[in-house]
């Protein structure tokens, strides 16, 4: 059996900080970790399109495509593919997810009416911001892991 890697949203793959794996969302419902020279490490089904993954020092977040149009769902694994945590969010988020220092950011509805939803890694949701006022906060100050991810910092949330 052949599988299908990649997707029909977003970008479908991101490469692990240390450059040991490579995430790719596959159209058979399923995030796949390729080592860099090809080898298959797992695939873990996630039972819904694997839209836009975000890899960190500590694993790797991905939105997961319902239904409807956008994202549906904001799922986080371990580096072995153990899942671990799943949240529904309001469909028509963004289709990228962002990293803020060790929280991962996405974005729900338009400008006008959206918000900007804030996660941390252990899938604790921090009150959201109007998406309109997200773009005149104060810059983030994140620490020199080199993931985006790690460090002290804040957020104008």
């Amino acid at each position: 059996m052949t599988e299908v890697l990649g997707g029909s949203r977003g970008r479908c793959a991101a490469a692990s900080p240390d450059g040991s794996r490579v995430y790719i969302g596959g159209g058979d419902s399923a995030l796949h970790a390729i080592a860099p020279r090809g080898r298959k490490l797992w695939a873990t089904n996630l039972h819904e399109q694997v839209m836009s993954p975000l890899a960190t020092a500590d694993g790797v977040y991905c939105l997961l495509q319902g239904e409807g149009d956008g994202a549906s769902k904001l799922c986080a694994l371990a580096p072995d593919g153990t899942v671990r945590w799943s949240k529904p969010i309001d469909e028509g988020a963004s289709q990228f997810l962002v990293p803020a220092c060790e929280l991962v950011l996405v974005t729900t509805g338009d400008t006008a009416k959206g918000a900007v939803r804030a996660y941390a890694p252990d899938g604790t949701e921090l009150p959201a911001m109007p998406a309109a006022a997200a773009s005149v906060g104060k810059p983030t100050k994140c620490g020199s892991r080199g993931d985006g991810m790690s460090g002290s910092g804040t957020l104008p949330l």
